[in-house]
């Protein structure tokens, strides 16, 4: 399945108080999680950017559960993901085994509040290390021309804030920071 997001930094915390009532108000709330992802890429791959046809690895851990996902990029912004959901030893065997032929190159920690409206799910995400993001995402077939229009529609419903989307992920923007090449 493909995973389609956009997503933009929340700079302000008066911004973030006017789109957490905006929220409130035309979202229904889901729930709000501590969430720690790993993310490994092949050995001599570590380097590698969200290029067509790159893939990383994750391995998240919330509340006690596990779930491995394989995101492989299509385009900035737009992923095909595949998941399965692991108990802890699963969970500890998998990151053995993929410590064979893959490397932990991050991970990030952040706390999620989750909303969601229809098939669109919005994700208010702090992220330790970066700040503060909302992240818009829907799941389906998605063509080029269905990315620029999700893109432009999450730019107007949130046009209070005058977002300035981000196209890279959350371990592209860490590395960025930290000059991680």
């Amino acid at each position: 399945m493909k995973e389609l997001e956009v997503r933009f930094k929340i700079d302000t915390d008066k911004n973030l108080s006017k789109l957490l009532s905006y929220l409130s108000e035309n979202y229904d709330y889901i729930d709000s999680s501590n969430q720690k992802d790993s993310y490994y890429k092949e050995h001599g791959k570590e380097k590698e950017g969200d290029i067509p046809g790159s893939y990383i690895l994750r391995i998240r851990e919330e509340s006690k559960q596990f779930l491995a996902t394989k995101k492989e990029t299509v385009s900035e912004g737009l992923w095909i993901e595949s998941e399965v959901k692991l108990d802890e030893s699963q969970s500890s065997f998998l990151k053995d085994v993929l410590n064979l032929g893959f490397k932990r190159i991050m991970v990030i920690d952040k706390k999620r509040e989750a909303y969601k409206q229809g098939n669109v799910t919005i994700n208010i995400d702090n992220i330790k290390g970066l700040g503060q993001f909302l992240e818009a995402e829907i799941l389906g077939d998605f063509s080029e021309n269905d990315k620029l229009l999700f893109t432009q529609k999450v730019k107007n419903e949130f046009s209070f804030l005058k977002p300035k989307v981000v196209t890279e992920g959350y371990v592209q923007m860490m590395r960025e920071k930290n000059e991680i090449n």
